[in-house]
């Protein structure tokens, strides 16, 4: 029963601390708060190079989205909302979505974010599978470049949770970097288009952030994020 207990406490402070990161990173993604100079958030484990092939875990998965952006982006109620999508439309069948894309987004090394990027993006996820993203994306039949920034995705039927699962989990790739990457799964790549840029990795120690001041959507809230690596799940909680 002893054992038990203990165990039930560490699952509990487990789900909290999965809880503040998950909160915290909506609430960066969102645009809420005053910047500040640095914040600490600690992980359990090592998270690969942090991009959507190599991370580990459901954290990984949460914070992966610091560095590439989705089309779309789940709210604080986990409501699909457009993100790099301006605009989209739907047909009446429900299998013809058309999607306008922002035209001031940019990688971090500076290139353009295009729909030429998702057309790339989900096709990668059909030849280099990923369970989380390539199950979901599965009903895509095509995709069609209509111009730089509008693309065209059509589904073998409708899906009921396709702006869910995977348009505001997968982020987009930049094609000029992934289409010379044959083995994802060890790719070291960690350029995106988000509000964070990963800096330096020391594997088994920490992770840093720094704030893209370049954001298609604002300023990020915090200029560095910094993320120490405690394995213990009660030490983490207590630091």
């Amino acid at each position: 029963h002893y054992d038990n207990h203990r165990g039930e406490k560490k699952m509990k402070k487990i789900l909290v601390v999965s809880l503040i990161i998950l909160l915290t990173l909506n609430m960066m993604l969102t645009g809420y708060g005053a910047q500040i100079d640095q914040l600490k958030i600690a992980i359990r484990g090592e998270e690969g190079a942090l991009n959507p092939y190599t991370y580990v875990s459901e954290t990984g998965a949460t914070i992966f989205r610091l560095v590439y952006d989705p089309l779309f982006n789940k709210s604080v109620d986990l409501i699909p909302e457009p993100w790099l999508v301006k605009e989209y439309t739907l047909s009446d069948d429900g299998l013809v979505y058309v999607f306008e894309l922002h035209d001031n987004v940019k990688f971090h090394d500076g290139q353009p974010l295009t729909a030429e990027d998702v057309k790339f993006t989900y096709e990668y996820l059909k030849q280099y599978r990923k369970s989380r993203f390539s199950g979901p994306a599965a009903a895509i039949t095509e995709i069609v470049v209509l111009d730089e920034f509008t693309v065209q995705m059509t589904l073998s039927s409708p899906q009921a949770e396709f702006l869910t699962r995977p348009l505001a989990e997968m982020g987009i790739l930049p094609k000029h970097i992934w289409e010379t990457i044959t083995d994802p799964d060890t790719s070291r790549e960690t350029i995106g288009s988000g509000p964070y840029k990963l800096t330096e990795i020391k594997d088994g120690e920490y992770y840093i952030f720094e704030a893209n001041n370049e954001y298609f959507n604002g300023m990020p809230v915090t200029k560095q994020i910094y993320m120490p690596i405690i394995k213990d799940a009660s030490a983490m909680f207590t630091a």
